[in-house]
């Protein structure tokens, strides 16, 4: 696997992750998690 791959698979799991919290924001649950905190945890999750 290329950096490019995974640098393109981290950029669609934080887009999800933003829409999966727009629609949260939307009905109220949750207060927006900062790109920085999104991608810490990206980059710490990947292998």
């Amino acid at each position: 696997i290329t950096s490019k791959e995974v640098f393109a698979r981290a950029k669609h799991d934080i887009e999800l992750i933003r829409q999966i919290q727009d629609l949260m924001e939307n009905k109220g649950f949750i207060k927006p998690i900062p790109d920085e905190i999104i991608e810490k945890a990206w980059l710490e999750a990947a292998p």
